[in-house]
C-alpha cells in the first residue's frame, strides 16, 4: 500500500448534535488523539475508549472518530500521532516479507507526516527572526527575574530593569489617565486612554524606552507636553512637540478637538535645525479642531527654512482660518526646499496666499480648498523657482483643488520660473482675477515654466483672464472649461464688466501648448489669443465670446507672431456676437485649420488669412 500526502490533523466546531467526526487521513489502530478547546479557553485531552472511539483508518479515506458526548462550541481537534517504535523483524534466508516491509515503511511516512505537522504548527506560533539572524541566548532563570525585554536601536534583544530596579509594575487605566504614577511602566497598549485624552505630560513618564515607544508607535498630542485649551498661542507648545518627534526618529503630531480652537499666534516649523528628514505628520480633525491664526501677517505652517533641505512632513485633514484681523500678507502653508511631501484634506479660510512652494521636489496636494473671500490681490496657489537662484522645482501635482476668491481680486494658481513638472488633476478656481498664470523673468528654455499639464481644470468668474501663459514651454490642457463672467456674479464685478479673453498665449518664450477637448469662452472678447509658437487645439469648442461689443472679435485671434499653430476638429459658436470663427493676422504663418463646425457669426468664416495657412474643411452649422 502507500501513503497520501494528507494533512495528519483536522478541526471542528461541536455543534451539540453530531457525535460522529471524520478522520481524513490513513491512521494505525490507537494512534489518534482527540482533543478539546472550550469555550472559555480551556483544553481538555480525550481519552480513546472512555470519551471517544474509532473505526477505520487502514486506507487514504481515512476512519471515524466518535464521540460519546458533545459540547457545542467546542472546538475539537483530531490528530494522528502514530508510536514512535520499529517493530519490523527480517528472518535470515525467509522469503523477502514485501507487505510486512511496505508497512513498516507507511509507518515511518505516517511519522514524518506528524512530525512536519509539528514542525510548521511551532513556526505559526512561535517568534522568529529572519533567516540568517539570531537572537543569542537567554540569561540564566536568576538574571532574567524582574526585568523586561527590549529590542535596542540595532534591534537586538537586550533586558531592561523595572522601575526601581524592582518587578515590572503597569499602571492602572486611572493612573494612565491622572499621570498621578511615576515609578509604573506606561506600555503603549497602556497609555490609550491617556493619549486620547491627553491629559498627562511626556516628562512624568519615567522610562526612556518606553517614552520612545509611545512616540513612535502613537505619536504624541500637545496635550502631552503641557497643552492647555486656556492657552494664549499654542504654536510654542506645538512647536516643542514637533521637535520631539523629529528627534526621536519619526511620529505624528495629533491636534483633536478641544474646548476652542487651537490658537496660532506664531510660525509652526515642520523641521528642525540639523535633522533632513522629518519624518512627520500632522493630522488633524478638520472643523471639529480649528487653527486659528491670530495675526494680520506673517506665516502659518512652514516645512523648510529655504536653507536646507527638509524631506518626508505630511499635513493631513486641518483647517486654518484667520481669526484675527484681516489678513494683509502671510502664507497659511509654506514649503521651502521641501521633498517628498503631502498635503491633504486641507480646508483655509480667509487666506491671502494660501500655499506657496519654493524649489520643491515630489510635492502632492489632494482635496485641498482655499477661500479667500477679502483679498484684491495674493494667490491661492503659488509655485516659484528663481531662474537667477540656484534652486529649481520638479513634480508638483494638485488632484481636487479648490480656489474661490469671491472676484475680490486673488489669482488661483500662479506658476513662476524654474518650474518643471506641475500637474493638475481636477483644479478650479472660482471668482479669480486670472485662474491660472504661467510666468519667469527667464529667457531660457530651463528658467520657464515647462512639461506642466493640467487636466480638468476648470475657471469660473475671471475678472481679467482665465488662463495667461506668459512663458512656458510644452504645456498641456485636456477635458478643460475655462470662462470668465459665466452667470450672474456679485456686486461691484456684474457679468461681462472688466474681463478681457478667456484664454491667452504669448508671443515670448511661450512654445508647444496643446489643448485638447474642453471648453473656452464666455468672455468679453476673443475666446482665445494665440501669439506663441506650436499651439495645438484638437477638438476644443470655443462659444459665447466678443460680450463687449457684439460684432467686434472673432472667436480665435491668431496673432501677428504666432507660428506653426493647428486647430483640428473644433467647435467655433458666436451667439450672434463675434464677427468671425478665426481671425488670422497676415503676419501669422505656418499653420493647419482643418474640420471646424462653426455657427452664429455675424459676418462669416475667417478674417484674414496669415501666410502659409491651410484652412480647409469648414462647415457652417444650424443646429
Amino acid at each position: 500500500m502507500t501513503v497520501a500526502a494528507l494533512p495528519p490533523s483536522i478541526n471542528y466546531i461541536e455543534n451539540g448534535v453530531t457525535l460522529a467526526f471524520a478522520a481524513p487521513f490513513r491512521f494505525l489502530p490507537g494512534s489518534i488523539d482527540v482533543s478539546r478547546v472550550n469555550v472559555d479557553g480551556s483544553v481538555v485531552a480525550l481519552t480513546l475508549g472512555i470519551h471517544f472511539t474509532t473505526t477505520g483508518g487502514d486506507t487514504d479515506d481515512g476512519g471515524t472518530v466518535t464521540l460519546l458526548a458533545t459540547v457545542a462550541g467546542a472546538k475539537l481537534r483530531i490528530r494522528r500521532n502514530t508510536p514512535r517504535n520499529q517493530a519490523m523483524d527480517y528472518t535470515p534466508h525467509d522469503d523477502f516479507p514485501a507487505e510486512s516491509h511496505e508497512g513498516a515503511l507507511d509507518r515511518a511516512m505516517l511519522i514524518d507526516q506528524e512530525q512536519d505537522t509539528a514542525i510548521a504548527d511551532i513556526g505559526a506560533r512561535a517568534l522568529r527572526v529572519p533567516d540568517g539572524e539570531s537572537l543569542g541566548d537567554l540569561p540564566a532563570r536568576a538574571d532574567r527575574a524582574n526585568v523586561y525585554p527590549f529590542f535596542n536601536q540595532d534591534g537586538d534583544l537586550t533586558f531592561t530593569p523595572g522601575p526601581g530596579g524592582g518587578a515590572v509594575v503597569f499602571a492602572t487605566t486611572p493612573e494612565a489617565q491622572a499621570g498621578v504614577s511615576a515609578t509604573k511602566v506606561m506600555a503603549p497598549a497602556r497609555v490609550r486612554d491617556f493619549v486620547e485624552d491627553a491629559t498627562i505630560t511626556l516628562d512624568a513618564m519615567a522610562n526612556p524606552e518606553t517614552l520612545a515607544a509611545i512616540i513612535n508607535r502613537t505619536g504624541l498630542t500637545p496635550q502631552m507636553c503641557g497643552a492647555l485649551s486656556t492657552d494664549a498661542n499654542h504654536s510654542p507648545v506645538i512647536n516643542t512637540a514637533i521637535d520631539r518627534l523629529i528627534s526621536a526618529g519619526a511620529g505624528t503630531l495629533w491636534l483633536p478637538p478641544m474646548a476652542g480652537d487651537w490658537k496660532i499666534g506664531s510660525t509652526i516649523n515642520c523641521h528642525k535645525a540639523g535633522y533632513t528628514g522629518s519624518y512627520l505628520k500632522i493630522k488633524g480633525a478638520g472643523d471639529k479642531a480649528k487653527l486659528k491664526w491670530l495675526n494680520s501677517t506673517g506665516d502659518m505652517i512652514a516645512i523648510g527654512d529655504g536653507i536646507n533641505p527638509v524631506y518626508y512632513v505630511d499635513l493631513e485633514d486641518l483647517y486654518l482660518y484667520a481669526g484675527g484681523a484681516a489678513r494683509t500678507s502671510g502664507i497659511d502653508i509654506l514649503l521651502r526646499k521641501a521633498n517628498v511631501c503631502n498635503l491633504r484634506n486641507i480646508i483655509t479660510d480667509g487666506s491671502y496666499a494660501g500655499i506657496q512652494g519654493v524649489d520643491l521636489n515630489s510635492v502632492y496636494g489632494s482635496l485641498i480648498q482655499i477661500n479667500m473671500p477679502n483679498q484684491t490681490s495674493g494667490r491661492g496657489v503659488y509655485v516659484f523657482s528663481d531662474p537667477a537662484g540656484s534652486g529649481r522645482t520638479d513634480i508638483v501635482k494638485f488632484d481636487e483643488l479648490t480656489v474661490q476668491a469671491h472676484n475680490a481680486g486673488s489669482y488661483g494658481m500662479v506658476v513662476e520660473g524654474r518650474v518643471a513638472g506641475v500637474h493638475t488633476d481636477g483644479a478650479y478656481f472660482l471668482g479669480c482675477r486670472r485662474g491660472l498664470e504661467l510666468t519667469s523673468t527667464g529667457t531660457s528654455i530651463a528658467d520657464i515654466p515647462n512639461f506642466c499639464d493640467f487636466r480638468k481644470l476648470e475657471v469660473d468668474r475671471a475678472l481679467d483672464i482665465g488662463v495667461v501663459i506668459e512663458r512656458a514651454y510644452r504645456t498641456e490642457f485636456s477635458r478643460c472649461d475655462i470662462s470668465n463672467t459665466s452667470g450672474a456674479m456679485d456686486v461691484p464685478y456684474p457679468q461681462g464688466s472688466a474681463d478681457d479673453c478667456a484664454f491667452y498665449i504669448g508671443p515670448t518664450y511661450v512654445e508647444d501648448t496643446k489643448i485638447i477637448g474642453g471648453r473656452i469662452g464666455n468672455c468679453r472678447s476673443q475666446a482665445i489669443q494665440v501669439h506663441g509658437k506650436n499651439t495645438k487645439c484638437i477638438g476644443t469648442s470655443f462659444t459665447d465670446m466678443a460680450k463687449n461689443s457684439g460684432g467686434s472679435f472673432q472667436g480665435v485671434y491668431l496673432g501677428p507672431n504666432a507660428d506653426g499653430f493647428n486647430f483640428s476638429q473644433c467647435t467655433v459658436e458666436g451667439f450672434g456676437r463675434a464677427t468671425h470663427a478665426f481671425g488670422i493676422d497676415p503676419a501669422a504663418k505656418n499653420g493647419v485649420i482643418r474640420d471646424t463646425l462653426y455657427k452664429g457669426m455675424v459676418t462669416g468664416y475667417t478674417n484674414g488669412t496669415g501666410t502659409n495657412v491651410d484652412n480647409t474643411g469648414q462647415k457652417l452649422v444650424t443646429y
